[in-house]
């Protein structure tokens, strides 16, 4: 069943404030220094999301993270009011939180990524956190990397159906959250049902 709604999705469209947030693996902290990883640096997308106003980001990692990581996490995230570094939740509980929210973060490289096992890995990836984040009323992000589109298969899968956008760095808070209400006003429950794998075999 969804956790989500047409009324939940409009009501949150008419909020001042946008909420990202991002579940699943997070970089150890001791490999942010090494850029050749499959994985994007964490730390840098914090410290960007960090200097917005309205715009909040929600952090819930995966349980493999190492509690020393954990703290370096929360440390980073601490200074900062629109950062919020979030526990374990048990999957269904974690689904009602993110529900509440605007948009999902996929993917979202700041500098030096994807490199060449980035791409390989994540071209054709499909990960389950799209479908947490569409059965919960959100829109995936991508991010605009090198004035191109990261568009790969699951940001075209997810575009068919106006469930995703995409954000470059480059532009301002006033932009970003001008274009993440512009795709939420086309995201229906008809399209995400779309885009689940149960309602179509159901």
């Amino acid at each position: 069943s969804l956790n989500t709604s047409n009324k939940k999705i409009k009501r949150k469209i008419n909020k001042s404030s946008v909420d990202f947030c991002y579940v699943g693996k997070l970089k150890e902290e001791n490999q942010w220094k090494h850029l050749k990883t499959y994985d994007p640096n964490f730390n840098e997308t914090i410290i960007w999301f960090s200097k917005f106003k309205k715009i909040n980001l929600h952090i819930f990692p995966s349980k493999a993270l190492s509690n020393n990581s954990i703290k370096k996490y929360r440390n980073l995230c601490r200074p900062h009011k629109n950062i919020f570094f979030n526990r374990n939740f048990e999957y269904s509980e974690l689904l009602k939180k993110i529900s509440h929210y605007d948009c999902g973060i996929v993917v979202f490289p700041i500098n030096n990524w994807p490199n060449k096992r980035a791409k390989k890995k994540y071209k054709y990836a499909m990960g389950n956190k799209i479908f947490d984040y569409l059965g919960s009323g959100l829109i995936s992000v991508f991010p605009i990397y090198n004035k191109k589109k990261v568009n790969w298969f699951t940001s075209k899968f997810l575009e068919k159906y106006d469930a995703c956008c995409y954000i470059d760095k480059e532009w301002n808070e006033k932009k970003i959250i001008t274009v993440v209400r512009k795709h939420q006003k086309k995201l229906t429950i008809s399209n995400i049902k779309k885009n689940l794998v149960s309602y179509h075999i159901d």
